[in-house]
């Protein structure tokens, strides 16, 4: 993939400036309510929990399980030229939030539900504060459970 014809979001929008900014830094940082201390995602003005305006935003692990994926078999976005690619939802380890983000360093049909995953910081866009967030196979994939579909 050619990252760098992906469109940059807008990195200074107050939600989500934190995110875009921790990424770029190789980390993943997330809300947590000040109020009831939930992590939300995606990031909001008021929790939906609690209805608290406050929150805060705290680093967490890049790690996480696989909870779906759909396979892109048509190139219609600008940088997702090379198909087939997959795009998946992790369910991370440390929070009960679910990130979504292209999966890299697998071919689509080795990819199974819960597989372990990691996330990768990718550079993209023209900006040099655009970071993705992407996720691969953690490198142990002995850990990998097996597909009850094969």
């Amino acid at each position: 993939m050619d990252l760098r014809d992906v469109p940059a979001p807008d990195l200074e929008d107050p939600l989500f400036q934190p995110y875009w900014a921790g990424a770029a830094e190789g980390k993943l940082v997330l809300p947590r309510c000040s109020g009831c201390e939930r992590v939300n995602w995606p990031p909001r003005s008021v929790c939906p929990h609690c209805r608290s305006t406050e929150s805060a935003w705290a680093e967490h692990q890049p790690h996480g399980t696989l909870f779906s994926w759909t396979v892109v078999g048509r190139a219609t976005a600008p940088g997702y030229h090379e198909v087939p690619y997959a795009v998946g939802i992790v369910a991370l380890d440390d929070a009960p939030v679910r990130l979504m983000g292209t999966i890299v360093g697998a071919e689509p049909s080795a990819l199974v539900m819960d597989m372990p995953m990691s996330a990768r910081f990718a550079p993209a866009g023209s900006s040099p504060e655009f970071t993705l967030v992407q996720w691969e196979p953690t490198a142990d994939l002995s850990a990998t459970p097996t597909n009850p579909g094969s």
